[in-house]
C-alpha cells in the first residue's frame, strides 16, 4: 500500500511537472501570437495611414483641379464678353461706314 502511494505520488508529481511545462509552452505560444498580432496590427495601421494620406492627396488634387477649371471658365466668360463687345463695335463701325459711304454717294450725286 505504501508502495502504491509512492507510485501514485510519483505519477502526480510527474503530471504536475508536465503540466507546468505545458503551461510554460502555452504562455510562450501566447506571447508569440501576441507579437504576431501586434505586427499585423502595426502593418495594418501603417497601410491605413498611407491610404488616408493618398486619399488626402487625391482630395487636394481634385480641389486644385476644380479651382483651375473655375479659373478657365471665368477666363472663357471674359473672352466671350470681349468677343461680344468686339462684334458690337464692328457692327457699329460697319453701320457708320455704310452711313458715311451713303453720305459720300449722296454728296457725289449732288455735285
Amino acid at each position: 500500500m505504501k508502495e502504491k502511494l509512492k507510485e501514485g505520488m510519483a505519477i502526480i508529481h510527474e503530471s504536475y511537472d508536465n503540466l507546468g511545462k505545458e503551461i510554460g509552452n502555452v504562455r510562450s505560444e501566447a506571447v508569440e501570437i501576441e507579437k504576431a498580432i501586434n505586427k499585423v496590427g502595426n502593418a495594418r495601421s501603417t497601410k491605413m495611414r498611407n491610404l488616408q494620406s493618398r486619399a488626402n492627396d487625391i482630395g487636394n488634387m481634385a480641389g486644385i483641379s476644380l479651382d483651375k477649371q473655375k479659373e478657365l471658365l471665368d477666363g472663357q466668360s471674359k473672352t466671350l464678353e470681349g468677343l461680344r463687345s468686339l462684334t458690337k463695335f464692328q457692327s457699329q463701325a460697319l453701320e457708320e461706314s455704310g452711313g458715311t459711304l451713303q453720305q459720300l454717294a449722296d454728296f457725289s450725286r449732288k455735285q
